[in-house]
């Protein structure tokens, strides 16, 4: 019985009979900690960056203002950033009932 248990620890340990296992990587421990201080000044600068959109779009279109000079750079660096946004919410981690 104690070879059958050894076989079946073996077999564990064995990639579809391809060779031992490496070292698993990790990959929850690349997740941004929704708790971290990095992540509360992202935050902040999304929350900034909101105010801003949410006063110069509609004025921008009721106005009919050009593309131009600071709006020409603004308005690609928003969409800039909210595309990397969308990017980063990917690898955002959360916390479970549990705290984990």
């Amino acid at each position: 019985a104690a070879g059958v248990g050894q076989q079946a620890r073996n077999k564990e340990s064995m990639d579809y009979g391809m060779g031992p296992r490496q070292a698993e990587v990790n990959w929850w421990a690349l997740a941004w900690p929704p708790e971290s201080a990095s992540r509360t000044c992202y935050e902040a600068c999304c929350a900034a960056l909101l105010v801003f959109d949410a006063i110069t779009i509609p004025y921008a279109i009721a106005w009919s203002v050009p593309e131009e000079g600071f709006w020409h750079a603004a308005v690609w660096f928003t969409r800039f950033f909210w595309s990397v946004d969308l990017l980063i919410s990917f690898v955002t981690g959360y916390v479970t009932d549990d705290f984990q």
